[in-house]
């Protein structure tokens, strides 16, 4: 389970939507008041946190999860920036081939 804490619901469900579109199980939060709650439920094996955030910013959260797990936990951002950059063209390439599709069953149908 992959845990995604963005409080821009357009970058969270962009994230959540081409991470179940990779095979992964993934949940959005968007405060850290959910994503508290979700941790009380289940422990993900990987957490994609926003570092501002309302409320209790990402910075913060990091430290408690460091304190939580003793400070058995890593951390990285490169690989954030790129799961964004790859969502991104994926969307765009997803809604390209919706077009595609549409326009092919306008043609069968005669319209333009």
């Amino acid at each position: 389970m992959i845990f995604c804490v963005e409080d821009d619901s357009g970058i969270r469900d962009l994230m959540i939507y081409t991470l179940n579109a990779a095979g992964f199980e993934a949940v959005g939060f968007g405060d850290d008041a959910a994503f508290w709650e979700a941790m009380k439920q289940q422990r993900p094996e990987l957490i994609l946190l926003d570092i501002m955030l309302p409320g209790e910013d990402g910075i913060s959260i990091l430290k408690s999860l460091q304190r939580l797990t003793k400070g058995n936990i890593k951390t990285t951002t490169k690989w954030t920036v790129n799961l964004t950059e790859n969502a991104a063209r994926l969307h765009k390439r997803a809604a390209f081939l919706r077009d595609r599709e549409r326009r092919k069953t306008y043609q069968k149908a005669g319209l333009k």
